[in-house]
């Protein structure tokens, strides 16, 4: 999408005591150079030298137009992040960083790699120091598709931990020990004698458990036995290993056995199997040169926001990131993760046409003091962790004037897929402390955890998170191998003035519970779920617990476990259900706390397509009708289809308005049609 106001007017960098003249743009190209005016003919070399000519000029009280800097086709390497800062703010006058017509540009965090001994088994080379940068990386690239670092088992399956043992070294003060000597027990036969594992390779172990994912460098492993062990922060109590627990081992030298699997020993010797397009030409590896790549941040304290800075049509691919000796602790929706691109104390920042790929960390987070930015029709797909964040972790200091919640933010028409690729609790879009955002007519499926999570404080304390919006979002295909405990759309905390609605979310999935299309967690409150259709999930809609939320004119469909929960009892009103429709296909209408919570439920429609005697609870329906439940509600036989989107629909017209039940435009839902890069 262009523009709405044509960015034309650029300037050109001359020599001291020169004229400025204006009417040209600034140009950027690989064979540029730095020390060049920036003109279409002597173009900058990089970012960089685009943004210091536009510093000096603004130094020097020259800039009085919109600027407009265009990237010509080639791949910019990134070595270090380049940042941005109230030096470089469009206050009066945008900024606009593009690329030239319809041109390739990548702005890319690895560099080219060549292997030095090839066959048609086994590949391999010796990494040298390059400018100063590590030879020791933990992630490589490959332009037409992903490898893997050596591990054990291959592709998504998982080992199961038999048993746990945890010795504490010291407690401390915390519920979580300071430090502790942990053992994973496996079946032995798991591990051969050929599969030793070393700790000086080091090999890692990957832990998933309900919601979390651990990692840790093993210090020893002991195949006889069949058991690894590992040391750091001890276990947190409410989310334990135990034989529920999932694992795999990675980065061990024997491991590697499948082609597009690569180790990297101590000696910095590369080794890697090859696949078949590779052994056929035209393959481009890379290794990392940052871990991450653009940095704007302003003045929160002073109140002084980096404002009017766009980036249009840029690629932003193959970032790298080293786990950290003691290893990565487990974190919810892996919401401490660094992002590849960060924005803090801004307004109006945009990212539009953009793509996100095989980026090590998360792609871009709006952190502390954002507001009125905005991300639209970007692709983010092979990403490290959480594709876009908004608001942080963190809340301090909230009555110092200096602090502004992240707020009035905008994320809209993307596509998100095959993200948490390292860190697995990573969502697609997250709001943590962030109010008043819109995240909207978004597609995103292919990931391990939750689709979009709103919200960041556990129960009924004050949150920040208000106002949110998540509207016309298609969510679909989360794999449930790795985690319980998810949702397509999941909240937290107390809401006012959130709405989800309008969302198409199916076939979300979890390894042992959960997996529910829409899932209101602790303390969830005030909160209007509308319009939405839920289908082929393991389950419809759970509230764990929470005050006066609203669920209307929704469908919840041939959900396979079951349709509806609540866990916790409590003495006020939980929620209000009604004009919902109800369609089951031989699996319970409720579990949990449904039939014994307060709830104020009515005007609904419940459908089993199996089952003649409907149970509501441990009622039929007259009993349940009796208790004041669903008074107005039906039991009848209604016919769902699906339409040109394989979207669920309903068509009866006489019983919806029955139950007031109005119908659910689908057409705006997901990314415009008009988008060529929409997925399938």
């Amino acid at each position: 999408m262009k523009l709405n106001i044509k960015i034309v007017i650029a300037l050109l960098l001359c020599v001291a005591n020169s004229k400025i003249i204006f009417g040209k743009d600034f140009y950027v190209s690989v064979n540029g150079d730095d020390k060049n005016t920036g003109s279409f003919e002597k173009p900058f070399k990089s970012l960089e030298g685009a943004r210091n000519a536009i510093r000096f000029l603004r130094n020097k009280g020259e800039v009085n137009e919109d600027i407009a800097v265009y990237f010509r086709e080639g791949i910019y390497i990134f070595r270090r992040s380049v940042e941005f800062d109230i030096r470089d703010s469009g206050d009066e006058h945008k900024v606009l960083f593009s690329n030239y017509e319809n041109e390739k540009v990548e702005f890319v965090g690895a560099r080219e790699l060549f292997f030095e001994k090839k066959d048609m088994k086994l590949w391999q080379t010796h990494i040298a120091a390059s400018s100063g940068e590590p030879s020791y990386f933990e992630q490589l690239f490959v332009n037409n598709g992903n490898v893997y670092r050596a591990k054990s088992p291959n592709g998504d399956e998982l080992y199961r931990v038999d048993k746990v043992v945890q010795k504490v070294i010291n407690q401390g003060n915390s519920r979580i020990p300071l430090s502790a000597n942990i053992s994973i027990f496996h079946d032995e036969s798991l591990f051969s004698e050929k599969d030793s594992i070393k700790a000086h390779e080091p090999p890692l172990i990957v832990l998933f458990h309900k919601w979390d994912n651990t990692k840790r460098y093993l210090t020893e492993g002991k195949i006889e036995s069949g058991e690894l062990l590992f040391q750091g922060k001890g276990m947190k109590p409410w989310n334990k290993f135990d034989d529920h627990s999932r694992f795999y081992v990675e980065n061990f030298f024997s491991a590697l056995d499948s082609p597009g699997e690569w180790f990297l020993s101590q000696d910095n010797v590369l080794y890697y199997i090859p696949r078949k397009e590779d052994l056929n030409g035209g393959s481009k590896f890379y290794i990392p040169t940052t871990d991450k790549l653009i940095y704007i941040k302003g003045d929160c304290k002073s109140k002084r926001l980096v404002q009017n800075i766009t980036f249009e049509g840029i690629e932003f691919k193959m970032t790298g990131y080293k786990m950290p000796d003691t290893g990565n602790d487990p974190f919810q929706a892996a919401a401490n993760i660094d992002a590849v691109v960060t924005v803090d104390c801004a307004e109006n920042i945009l990212f539009n046409r953009c793509l996100f790929s095989k980026l090590s960390l998360g792609a871009l987070w709006f952190r502390t003091s954002v507001v009125k930015s905005e991300v639209k029709n970007c692709l983010f797909e092979n990403i490290g962790a959480t594709a876009v964040k908004i608001g942080n972790i963190s809340v301090t200091n909230t009555n110092d004037p200096g602090n502004i919640i992240s707020n009035k933010n905008i994320i809209s028409n993307n596509i998100i897929r095959n993200v948490g690729e390292l860190f697995p609790s990573a969502t697609g879009i997250s709001i943590f402390h962030s109010s008043d955002n819109i995240i909207q007519k978004n597609e995103i499926s292919n990931l391990k955890y939750t689709g979009i999570s709103v919200g960041w404080v556990w129960g009924y304390k004050d949150s920040k998170a208000r106002g949110n919006k998540v509207i016309g979002n298609y969510i679909h295909n989360i794999n449930g191998k790795y985690l319980s405990d998810l949702g397509g759309v999941y909240t937290l905390g107390t809401s006012e003035g959130t709405v989800i609605s309008n969302n198409v979310i199916h076939d979300v999935e979890s390894r042992e519970y959960g997996g529910w299309g829409l899932y209101a967690d602790e303390g969830s409150s005030y909160i209007t779920f509308k319009n939405n259709i839920v289908y082929n999930c393991f389950a419809g809609f759970h509230q764990h617990y929470g005050k006066e939320n609203i669920v209307e004119n929704n469908i919840f469909a041939l959900n396979k476990k079951y349709q509806l929960k609540i866990t916790r009892i409590e003495p006020h009103n939980s929620l209000t259900f009604k004009s919902n429709i109800i369609y089951s296909n031989g699996v319970d209408f409720f579990e949990g706390n449904w039939s014994k919570a307060k709830i104020k439920s009515d005007n609904n429609l419940y459908w089993d397509t199996i089952e003649s005697n409907l149970l509501f609870g441990d009622d039929d329906f007259e009993n349940w009708k009796s208790k004041g439940r669903d008074t107005n509600s039906l039991v009848e036989y209604i016919k769902v289809s699906y339409n040109e989107e394989k979207f669920l629909k309903i068509n009866n017209k006489r019983l919806l308005n029955k139950i007031g039940f109005k119908t659910i435009d689908t057409r705006n839902i997901g990314v415009d049609s008009s988008n060529k890069w929409k997925t399938n």
